[in-house]
């Protein structure tokens, strides 16, 4: 009966191990999406440069951008893992998207 008792035991602990795990490494994996604002210094092939320098490619799918230099812009982005900004969406205006719930990231 303990012998019994101890395998479950053995059993519930490594299940909770794996569960742990594998939440860390998909937590690792997913990139963090983030807000930035600020004013655009170009707009060179959809690219968008702000004039903090931080630069942001569009994600696929995203078209109609229309931002001329010392436009106000906010930039919903991710950077990607060879650690360009991608922006999901722009808005214009200083803090004109918010946080709430953000689009998710492509698959990378």
């Amino acid at each position: 009966m303990m012998k019994t008792r101890f395998h479950i035991l053995q059993c519930i602990t490594l299940l909770i191990i794996i569960g742990v795990s594998a939440s860390i490494a998909s937590a690792r994996m997913m990139p963090q999406v983030r807000i930035e604002s600020g004013t655009v210094s170009s707009v060179t092939n959809n690219e968008i440069r702000l004039e903090n320098g931080n630069r942001f490619q569009p994600a696929s799918g995203v078209q109609g951008i229309s931002l001329q230099k010392g436009d106000s812009v906010t930039l919903r982005y991710y950077v990607s893992p060879s650690g360009e900004n991608i922006f999901l969406e722009c808005a214009p205006g200083v803090n004109s998207l918010s946080a709430g719930t953000p689009v998710s990231p492509p698959d990378n």
